[in-house]
Protein backbone atom coordinates (compact mmCIF):
# COMPACT_ATOMS: atom_id res chain seq x y z
CA UNK A 1 0.00 0.00 0.00
CA UNK A 2 1.35 3.36 -1.00
CA UNK A 3 2.30 5.71 2.04
CA UNK A 4 3.46 8.69 -0.34
CA UNK A 5 0.87 11.13 -0.12
CA UNK A 6 -0.06 10.65 3.31
CA UNK A 7 2.05 12.64 4.63
CA UNK A 8 1.08 15.90 2.51
CA UNK A 9 -2.22 15.84 3.89
CA UNK A 10 -1.78 17.49 7.55
CA UNK A 11 0.85 19.65 6.28
CA UNK A 12 -1.75 20.94 4.14
CA UNK A 13 -4.79 21.01 6.63
CA UNK A 14 -2.39 22.75 9.07
CA UNK A 15 -1.55 25.62 6.46
CA UNK A 16 -5.30 26.13 5.49
CA UNK A 17 -6.91 26.11 9.11
CA UNK A 18 -7.16 28.89 11.21
CA UNK A 19 -4.28 29.44 13.87
CA UNK A 20 -5.50 27.53 17.44
CA UNK A 21 -5.97 29.46 19.90
CA UNK A 22 -2.28 28.30 21.60
CA UNK A 23 -0.44 29.99 18.81
CA UNK A 24 -1.57 33.33 19.09
CA UNK A 25 0.58 36.29 20.51
CA UNK A 26 -1.40 37.30 23.35
CA UNK A 27 0.38 41.12 23.15
CA UNK A 28 -0.77 41.13 19.60
CA UNK A 29 -4.82 40.17 20.74
CA UNK A 30 -4.54 43.13 23.69
CA UNK A 31 -2.98 45.87 20.77
CA UNK A 32 -5.85 44.68 18.79
CA UNK A 33 -8.41 44.96 21.75
CA UNK A 34 -6.57 48.59 22.40
CA UNK A 35 -7.40 49.58 19.00
CA UNK A 36 -11.47 48.29 18.90
CA UNK A 37 -11.68 50.74 21.85
CA UNK A 38 -9.80 53.23 20.28
CA UNK A 39 -11.92 53.47 17.20
CA UNK A 40 -15.44 53.75 19.21
CA UNK A 41 -13.62 56.52 21.36
CA UNK A 42 -12.51 58.30 18.26
CA UNK A 43 -15.63 57.89 16.03
CA UNK A 44 -18.25 59.15 18.80
CA UNK A 45 -17.35 62.58 17.77
CA UNK A 46 -20.23 62.25 15.15
CA UNK A 47 -22.18 62.80 18.02
CA UNK A 48 -20.29 65.78 19.41
CA UNK A 49 -22.36 68.93 20.12
CA UNK A 50 -20.01 72.12 20.38
CA UNK A 51 -20.27 74.91 22.33
CA UNK A 52 -18.26 77.50 23.33
CA UNK A 53 -15.99 76.91 25.89
CA UNK A 54 -14.93 73.42 27.49
CA UNK A 55 -16.40 71.94 24.33
CA UNK A 56 -14.20 73.57 22.24
CA UNK A 57 -11.15 72.46 24.11
CA UNK A 58 -12.22 69.13 24.58
CA UNK A 59 -13.30 68.48 21.11
CA UNK A 60 -9.50 70.11 19.84
CA UNK A 61 -7.75 67.27 22.50
CA UNK A 62 -10.04 65.12 20.96
CA UNK A 63 -8.59 65.87 17.32
CA UNK A 64 -5.04 65.82 18.47
CA UNK A 65 -4.98 62.66 20.78
CA UNK A 66 -7.69 60.34 19.35
CA UNK A 67 -9.29 60.93 16.01
CA UNK A 68 -6.76 58.81 13.60
CA UNK A 69 -4.33 57.79 15.93
CA UNK A 70 -6.08 53.98 16.27
CA UNK A 71 -6.39 53.30 12.32
CA UNK A 72 -2.98 53.32 12.38
CA UNK A 73 -2.37 50.67 14.78
CA UNK A 74 -4.70 48.29 13.19
CA UNK A 75 -3.34 48.68 9.35
CA UNK A 76 0.16 47.84 10.99
CA UNK A 77 -1.44 44.87 12.49
CA UNK A 78 -3.22 43.97 9.37
CA UNK A 79 0.58 43.73 7.82
CA UNK A 80 2.18 42.51 10.67
CA UNK A 81 -0.67 39.26 9.93
CA UNK A 82 0.22 39.24 6.73
CA UNK A 83 3.88 38.60 7.12
CA UNK A 84 2.88 35.84 10.31
CA UNK A 85 0.79 34.28 7.48
CA UNK A 86 3.68 34.29 4.95
CA UNK A 87 6.00 32.52 7.29
CA UNK A 88 3.42 30.09 8.80
CA UNK A 89 2.76 29.25 4.69
CA UNK A 90 6.65 28.95 3.88
CA UNK A 91 7.44 26.73 6.90
CA UNK A 92 4.90 24.30 5.26
CA UNK A 93 6.62 24.46 1.67
CA UNK A 94 2.75 25.96 0.75
CA UNK A 95 2.07 28.75 -1.25
CA UNK A 96 -0.60 30.71 0.51
CA UNK A 97 -1.31 33.30 -2.42
CA UNK A 98 -4.93 31.69 -3.74
CA UNK A 99 -6.01 31.39 -0.22
CA UNK A 100 -5.33 34.49 1.13
CA UNK A 101 -6.63 36.50 -2.34
CA UNK A 102 -9.87 34.61 -1.10
CA UNK A 103 -9.52 35.89 2.46
CA UNK A 104 -9.34 39.54 0.58
CA UNK A 105 -12.47 38.79 -1.13
CA UNK A 106 -14.32 38.00 2.08
CA UNK A 107 -12.96 40.69 3.67
CA UNK A 108 -14.29 43.48 0.42
CA UNK A 109 -17.80 41.13 1.05
CA UNK A 110 -17.81 42.62 5.09
CA UNK A 111 -17.21 46.14 4.04
CA UNK A 112 -19.79 46.34 1.07
CA UNK A 113 -22.25 45.10 3.44
CA UNK A 114 -21.15 47.36 6.39
CA UNK A 115 -20.89 50.04 4.32
CA UNK A 116 -24.56 49.97 3.13
CA UNK A 117 -26.36 48.17 5.56
CA UNK A 118 -25.50 49.83 8.98
CA UNK A 119 -25.28 52.70 6.51
CA UNK A 120 -21.37 53.77 8.18
CA UNK A 121 -21.80 57.74 7.48
CA UNK A 122 -19.60 58.80 9.56
CA UNK A 123 -15.67 58.42 9.12
CA UNK A 124 -15.28 55.91 6.50
CA UNK A 125 -15.81 52.64 6.03
CA UNK A 126 -12.23 50.62 6.18
CA UNK A 127 -13.05 47.19 5.80
CA UNK A 128 -12.89 47.45 1.48
CA UNK A 129 -9.97 49.64 1.46
CA UNK A 130 -8.13 47.10 3.29
CA UNK A 131 -9.34 44.67 0.97
CA UNK A 132 -8.19 46.48 -1.83
CA UNK A 133 -4.88 47.00 -0.33
CA UNK A 134 -4.01 43.83 1.18
CA UNK A 135 -4.12 42.85 -3.14
CA UNK A 136 -1.64 45.11 -3.62
CA UNK A 137 0.53 44.03 -0.61
CA UNK A 138 0.94 41.10 -2.17
CA UNK A 139 3.45 42.67 -4.93
CA UNK A 140 5.77 43.23 -1.71
CA UNK A 141 5.54 39.55 0.34
CA UNK A 142 9.60 39.17 -0.67
CA UNK A 143 11.25 42.71 -0.26
CA UNK A 144 13.58 43.42 1.96
CA UNK A 145 13.38 44.60 5.14
CA UNK A 146 15.23 48.00 3.88
CA UNK A 147 12.70 48.27 0.85
CA UNK A 148 9.74 48.01 2.94
CA UNK A 149 10.32 51.07 5.10
CA UNK A 150 11.58 53.22 1.91
CA UNK A 151 8.32 52.12 0.61
CA UNK A 152 6.04 52.70 3.34
CA UNK A 153 8.05 56.17 3.57
CA UNK A 154 7.38 57.20 0.10
CA UNK A 155 4.00 55.79 0.69
CA UNK A 156 3.11 57.75 3.70
CA UNK A 157 4.44 61.43 1.56
CA UNK A 158 3.84 61.12 -2.14
CA UNK A 159 0.05 61.80 -1.54
CA UNK A 160 0.47 64.57 0.34
CA UNK A 161 3.12 66.11 -1.49
CA UNK A 162 1.06 65.69 -4.60
CA UNK A 163 -2.24 67.02 -2.93
CA UNK A 164 0.17 70.18 -1.61
CA UNK A 165 1.65 70.50 -5.51
CA UNK A 166 -1.98 70.72 -6.62
CA UNK A 167 -2.86 73.52 -4.43
CA UNK A 168 -0.09 75.30 -5.29
CA UNK A 169 -0.59 74.91 -9.03
CA UNK A 170 -4.36 76.31 -8.07
CA UNK A 171 -2.47 79.39 -5.81
CA UNK A 172 -0.52 80.26 -9.26
CA UNK A 173 -3.07 80.02 -11.72
CA UNK A 174 -5.43 82.32 -9.60
CA UNK A 175 -2.65 84.85 -9.80
CA UNK A 176 -2.19 84.93 -13.59
CA UNK A 177 -4.22 87.20 -14.58
CA UNK A 178 -4.78 85.08 -18.07
CA UNK A 179 -5.56 82.11 -15.94
CA UNK A 180 -7.54 83.27 -13.02
CA UNK A 181 -11.38 84.22 -14.31
CA UNK A 182 -11.23 80.31 -15.27
CA UNK A 183 -9.65 79.04 -12.05
CA UNK A 184 -11.94 81.60 -9.74
CA UNK A 185 -15.22 79.41 -11.97
CA UNK A 186 -13.63 75.99 -11.48
CA UNK A 187 -12.99 76.41 -7.91
CA UNK A 188 -16.41 78.37 -7.31
CA UNK A 189 -17.81 75.21 -9.03
CA UNK A 190 -15.70 72.45 -6.88
CA UNK A 191 -16.89 74.66 -3.80
CA UNK A 192 -21.13 74.49 -4.84
CA UNK A 193 -20.56 70.80 -5.12
CA UNK A 194 -18.50 70.16 -2.11
CA UNK A 195 -21.58 72.50 -0.13
CA UNK A 196 -23.90 70.47 -1.82
CA UNK A 197 -22.83 67.21 -0.78
CA UNK A 198 -21.97 68.05 3.01
CA UNK A 199 -25.45 69.71 2.82
CA UNK A 200 -26.95 66.27 1.90
CA UNK A 201 -25.00 64.39 4.36
CA UNK A 202 -26.57 66.56 6.95
CA UNK A 203 -29.62 66.51 5.93
CA UNK A 204 -30.01 62.51 5.48
CA UNK A 205 -28.08 62.29 8.72
CA UNK A 206 -30.60 64.30 10.64
CA UNK A 207 -33.50 63.63 8.58
CA UNK A 208 -33.46 60.49 6.43
CA UNK A 209 -34.72 57.63 6.79
CA UNK A 210 -32.89 53.91 6.40
CA UNK A 211 -33.33 53.57 2.32
CA UNK A 212 -32.61 57.48 2.17
CA UNK A 213 -29.28 56.83 3.75
CA UNK A 214 -28.47 53.47 1.92
CA UNK A 215 -28.74 55.37 -1.56
CA UNK A 216 -26.38 58.20 -0.17
CA UNK A 217 -24.27 55.44 0.70
CA UNK A 218 -24.40 54.12 -1.92
CA UNK A 219 -23.33 56.88 -4.23
CA UNK A 220 -20.23 57.74 -2.11
CA UNK A 221 -19.11 54.43 -3.10
CA UNK A 222 -19.97 54.90 -6.50
CA UNK A 223 -17.78 58.04 -6.76
CA UNK A 224 -14.79 56.31 -4.85
CA UNK A 225 -14.47 53.65 -7.01
CA UNK A 226 -14.44 55.96 -10.17
CA UNK A 227 -11.74 58.29 -8.52
CA UNK A 228 -8.09 58.09 -9.08
CA UNK A 229 -7.42 60.25 -6.22
CA UNK A 230 -9.33 57.72 -3.85
CA UNK A 231 -7.31 54.59 -4.86
CA UNK A 232 -4.20 57.08 -4.64
CA UNK A 233 -4.37 58.22 -1.26
CA UNK A 234 -4.91 54.46 0.14
CA UNK A 235 -1.14 54.45 -0.41
CA UNK A 236 -0.59 57.02 2.50
CA UNK A 237 -3.44 55.32 4.60
CA UNK A 238 -3.77 52.33 5.14
CA UNK A 239 -0.96 50.76 2.53
CA UNK A 240 2.05 52.49 4.42
CA UNK A 241 1.25 50.75 7.74
CA UNK A 242 0.90 47.53 6.27
CA UNK A 243 4.21 48.06 4.61
CA UNK A 244 5.54 48.85 7.91
CA UNK A 245 3.76 45.59 9.97
CA UNK A 246 5.09 43.18 6.94
CA UNK A 247 8.83 44.95 8.20
CA UNK A 248 8.24 44.15 11.80
CA UNK A 249 6.79 40.40 10.85
CA UNK A 250 9.89 40.06 8.91
CA UNK A 251 11.63 40.86 11.54
CA UNK A 252 10.09 38.81 14.16
CA UNK A 253 9.49 41.35 16.47
CA UNK A 254 7.19 40.22 17.97
CA UNK A 255 7.54 36.02 17.99
CA UNK A 256 10.64 37.28 20.06
CA UNK A 257 8.97 40.42 22.02
CA UNK A 258 11.58 39.40 25.10
CA UNK A 259 14.46 40.14 22.93
CA UNK A 260 13.54 43.33 21.08
CA UNK A 261 12.38 44.81 24.27
CA UNK A 262 14.93 47.80 23.76
CA UNK A 263 13.53 48.57 19.94
CA UNK A 264 9.78 49.10 21.76
CA UNK A 265 11.17 51.44 24.42
CA UNK A 266 12.72 53.49 21.29
CA UNK A 267 9.54 53.36 19.10
CA UNK A 268 7.60 54.52 22.67
CA UNK A 269 9.97 57.61 23.02
CA UNK A 270 10.28 58.42 19.60
CA UNK A 271 6.81 57.82 18.97
CA UNK A 272 6.12 60.62 21.83
CA UNK A 273 8.45 62.90 20.69
CA UNK A 274 7.53 63.23 17.06
CA UNK A 275 4.19 62.73 17.33
CA UNK A 276 3.39 65.50 19.90
CA UNK A 277 5.90 67.96 17.69
CA UNK A 278 4.00 67.13 14.35
CA UNK A 279 0.48 67.86 16.27
CA UNK A 280 1.86 70.98 17.63
CA UNK A 281 3.53 71.88 14.40
CA UNK A 282 0.28 70.92 12.60
CA UNK A 283 -1.82 73.03 14.70
CA UNK A 284 0.13 76.45 14.75
CA UNK A 285 0.23 76.09 10.82
CA UNK A 286 -3.86 75.87 11.11
CA UNK A 287 -4.48 77.84 13.46
CA UNK A 288 -1.68 80.49 13.25
CA UNK A 289 -0.29 80.51 9.27
CA UNK A 290 2.73 82.68 8.51
CA UNK A 291 0.71 85.92 6.56
CA UNK A 292 3.68 86.24 4.53
CA UNK A 293 3.76 82.62 3.51
CA UNK A 294 0.24 81.63 4.35
CA UNK A 295 -0.11 78.40 1.68
CA UNK A 296 3.59 77.15 2.74
CA UNK A 297 2.66 76.71 6.07
CA UNK A 298 -0.53 75.02 5.90
CA UNK A 299 0.68 72.84 3.76
CA UNK A 300 3.56 71.91 6.09
CA UNK A 301 0.87 70.79 8.19
CA UNK A 302 -0.97 69.02 5.69
CA UNK A 303 2.24 66.91 5.05
CA UNK A 304 3.03 66.19 8.41
CA UNK A 305 -0.23 65.13 9.75
CA UNK A 306 -0.18 61.36 8.67
CA UNK A 307 3.41 60.67 9.99
CA UNK A 308 1.83 62.90 13.43
CA UNK A 309 -1.11 60.40 13.27
CA UNK A 310 0.96 57.55 13.01
CA UNK A 311 4.26 58.71 15.38
CA UNK A 312 1.48 58.82 18.32
CA UNK A 313 -0.38 55.71 17.48
CA UNK A 314 2.83 53.89 17.50
CA UNK A 315 3.81 55.33 21.11
CA UNK A 316 0.55 53.99 22.60
CA UNK A 317 1.25 50.56 20.92
CA UNK A 318 4.69 50.52 22.72
CA UNK A 319 3.42 52.15 26.00
CA UNK A 320 0.66 48.89 25.97
CA UNK A 321 3.19 46.33 24.84
CA UNK A 322 6.01 47.04 27.37
CA UNK A 323 3.24 47.33 30.47
CA UNK A 324 1.82 44.70 29.35
CA UNK A 325 5.58 43.01 30.41
CA UNK A 326 4.75 43.60 33.97
CA UNK A 327 3.00 40.83 35.78
CA UNK A 328 0.18 43.65 37.69
CA UNK A 329 -0.13 45.37 34.37
CA UNK A 330 -0.26 42.28 32.67
CA UNK A 331 -3.23 41.15 34.40
CA UNK A 332 -5.08 44.35 33.97
CA UNK A 333 -4.79 44.27 30.24
CA UNK A 334 -4.81 40.64 29.68
CA UNK A 335 -8.92 40.84 29.36
CA UNK A 336 -8.20 43.30 26.32
CA UNK A 337 -7.36 40.54 24.42
CA UNK A 338 -10.94 39.13 24.27
CA UNK A 339 -12.40 41.87 22.04
CA UNK A 340 -8.99 41.81 20.16
CA UNK A 341 -9.41 38.63 19.20
CA UNK A 342 -12.49 39.11 18.11
CA UNK A 343 -12.05 42.63 16.40
CA UNK A 344 -14.01 42.16 13.28
CA UNK A 345 -16.70 41.37 15.21
CA UNK A 346 -16.64 43.94 17.25
CA UNK A 347 -15.77 46.41 14.40
CA UNK A 348 -19.30 46.03 13.15
CA UNK A 349 -21.22 45.82 16.57
CA UNK A 350 -19.93 49.32 16.96
CA UNK A 351 -21.43 50.19 13.29
CA UNK A 352 -24.17 48.72 14.76
CA UNK A 353 -24.28 50.82 17.89
CA UNK A 354 -23.48 54.06 16.11
CA UNK A 355 -26.41 53.13 13.24
CA UNK A 356 -28.54 53.48 16.78
CA UNK A 357 -27.37 56.14 18.25
CA UNK A 358 -26.97 58.91 15.29
CA UNK A 359 -30.25 58.69 12.56
CA UNK A 360 -33.61 60.32 12.93
CA UNK A 361 -35.55 57.22 12.68
CA UNK A 362 -33.20 55.93 15.49
CA UNK A 363 -32.50 57.45 18.69
CA UNK A 364 -31.57 60.81 16.57
CA UNK A 365 -27.83 61.98 18.64
CA UNK A 366 -26.08 63.24 15.85
CA UNK A 367 -24.23 66.03 17.00
CA UNK A 368 -26.59 66.55 20.11
CA UNK A 369 -23.88 65.27 22.83
CA UNK A 370 -21.32 66.99 24.50
CA UNK A 371 -17.66 65.52 24.28
CA UNK A 372 -17.35 64.46 28.16
CA UNK A 373 -21.16 62.89 27.35
CA UNK A 374 -19.82 61.22 23.67
CA UNK A 375 -17.04 59.66 25.66
CA UNK A 376 -18.77 57.62 28.50
CA UNK A 377 -21.11 56.46 25.63
CA UNK A 378 -17.70 55.46 24.02
CA UNK A 379 -16.46 53.42 27.62
CA UNK A 380 -20.08 51.82 28.19
CA UNK A 381 -20.25 50.63 24.20
CA UNK A 382 -16.97 49.20 24.76
CA UNK A 383 -17.35 47.91 27.92
CA UNK A 384 -20.10 46.17 26.66
CA UNK A 385 -17.91 44.87 23.95
CA UNK A 386 -15.60 43.74 26.60
CA UNK A 387 -17.96 41.11 28.62
CA UNK A 388 -19.51 40.05 25.34
CA UNK A 389 -16.26 38.72 24.19
CA UNK A 390 -14.87 37.33 27.62
CA UNK A 391 -18.21 35.70 27.78
CA UNK A 392 -18.14 34.19 24.27
CA UNK A 393 -14.72 33.32 23.85
CA UNK A 394 -15.14 30.99 27.24
CA UNK A 395 -17.86 28.96 25.17
CA UNK A 396 -16.50 29.38 21.23
CA UNK A 397 -13.67 29.45 19.67
CA UNK A 398 -13.79 32.51 17.24
CA UNK A 399 -16.18 35.84 17.14
CA UNK A 400 -19.43 35.44 14.77
CA UNK A 401 -17.91 37.11 12.48
CA UNK A 402 -14.38 35.83 12.41
CA UNK A 403 -15.96 32.64 11.95
CA UNK A 404 -17.72 33.75 8.73
CA UNK A 405 -14.57 35.22 7.24
CA UNK A 406 -12.93 31.63 7.94
CA UNK A 407 -15.62 30.14 6.62
CA UNK A 408 -15.39 32.10 3.24
CA UNK A 409 -11.91 31.74 3.06
CA UNK A 410 -11.24 27.98 4.09
CA UNK A 411 -14.19 27.26 1.53
CA UNK A 412 -16.08 25.04 4.41
CA UNK A 413 -17.57 25.16 7.51
CA UNK A 414 -15.08 25.64 10.49
CA UNK A 415 -15.59 23.89 13.91
CA UNK A 416 -16.75 26.83 16.83
CA UNK A 417 -17.98 25.25 19.70
CA UNK A 418 -15.23 24.51 22.25
CA UNK A 419 -15.45 20.99 23.55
Amino acid sequence: MSSGPVPLAPQIEAVVAPVPPQERIEALDILRGWAVFGIILADVDILFKITPGTDTVLNELHRVFVVDKFWPLFSFLFGLGFAMQITRAESRGHDFVSLYRRRLLALLLFGLANGLLLLQLWRGEILHRYALCGFLLLLFRKCSPRTLLLAAALCMLTPRVYDAALAGTRLLRLGNPQTAGQAVREEARREDESRALDAEYNRVARYGDYFALMKLRAQAYARQFSSFRFYFRQLQFPFALFLIGLYAGRRQIFENLSANLQLVRRVMWWGLGLGLAGQAIEFVSEKLPNPAWPYFTRQTGVILEPFADAALSFFYAAAIVLLAQHPGWRKFLAPLAAPGRMALTNYLLQSVALAILCPRYALGLFEQVRPAQAWGIAVVIFGLQLLISLWWLRRFRFGPAEWLWRALTYGKLQPIRIR
